[in-house]
């Protein structure tokens, strides 16, 4: 019986002890979460505090940049009225010059009309005096009509017999538009070729011509084309001294558009075809390179 009295009062005693331990947790988690809540909103006052101190400031800052905005485009504006009277005052001044040059015109015209004029002198073999009185005189010039030419047909006689004294020969012809191209005038390089081999097209140097508008592509840029004159130099000249290197210059532009397995079978196309010679010696050190 005793034994189960102090039984009873050691459960009452351990229940009593739970029920204030609770107690206690219970109050201390609650003034944690009101420390929790009591420090959250000090952090948001605070983050409130200095956003408003930033808005403010950047409002500040936002009216400094307007007021310097406002100064500069007033700036512009004067800026733009100093230019528009500028402008006028070019007006005048390219007026100024157009004229000038004008006038340098005019004075260059005279002077080749006063080189013809005199070229004519020396074709009749008249001194100048005498030229200008035959002009002056409508009845000398008159009974000048019946015995000499007219002055214009005069003219036409004197440039086409300059025209037959500038004619060039085949190798002159070639040689000039060589010269072209080794000027780096790659278009009219073409066009002078081209021109040569329609007036000679059976010329030992027709294939030459045809291989060196391939190079004046080359010096252009323009693979493709240069592809195709070389292609047109071993065609149509399969005897001639150029399809060698034209193979050889072929497969460099190959290889230029990006196509190294044509550049590689032209190689060796050389090498095979032409062994001993110099284009074979330069193919074989660009197929090691590849």
């Amino acid at each position: 019986m005793c034994k189960s009295n102090m039984c009873m009062k050691a459960v009452k005693c351990l229940s009593m002890f739970f029920v204030c331990l609770f107690t206690f947790v219970s109050c201390a988690t609650r003034q944690d979460i009101a420390l929790l809540n009591s420090r959250v909103s000090s952090i948001e006052r605070r983050v409130g505090i200095n956003l408003s101190r930033k808005m403010d400031t950047n409002l500040s800052l936002v009216r400094k940049q307007q007021a310097r905005i406002v100064a500069e485009i007033e700036q512009l504006k004067k800026s733009i009225q100093n230019l528009t009277g500028a402008t006028e005052d070019n007006r005048h001044l390219i007026a100024k010059v157009v004229e000038d040059s004008q006038i340098d015109d005019i004075k260059l015209r005279v002077s080749k009309l006063e080189t013809e004029v005199k070229q004519i002198q020396k074709y009749l073999k008249l001194e100048p005096s005498e030229f200008h009185a035959q002009k002056e005189s409508p009845s000398n010039s008159q009974n000048q009509d019946t015995r000499r030419q007219p002055p214009a047909q005069i003219k036409h006689e004197v440039r086409k017999s300059n025209e037959k004294r500038h004619v060039l020969t085949e190798k002159e012809l070639y040689q000039s538009t060589l010269n072209l191209f080794k000027e780096g005038k790659y278009k009219a390089a073409i066009d002078g070729f081209r021109a040569f081999i329609k007036k000679y097209p059976h010329s030992g140097l027709a294939d030459n011509a045809q291989f060196w508008i391939g190079e004046c592509y080359m010096g252009m840029k323009q693979y493709e084309r240069a592809i195709l004159a070389y292609q047109d130099v071993i065609k149509k000249y399969p005897k001639g001294n150029k399809v060698s290197n034209a193979m050889l210059r072929q497969s460099f532009a190959f290889e230029a558009i990006g196509d190294k397995t044509s550049a590689r079978l032209l190689l060796k196309r050389v090498v095979k075809l032409y062994p001993k010679s110099a284009e074979a010696r330069i193919a074989r050190l660009k197929l090691k390179k590849m």
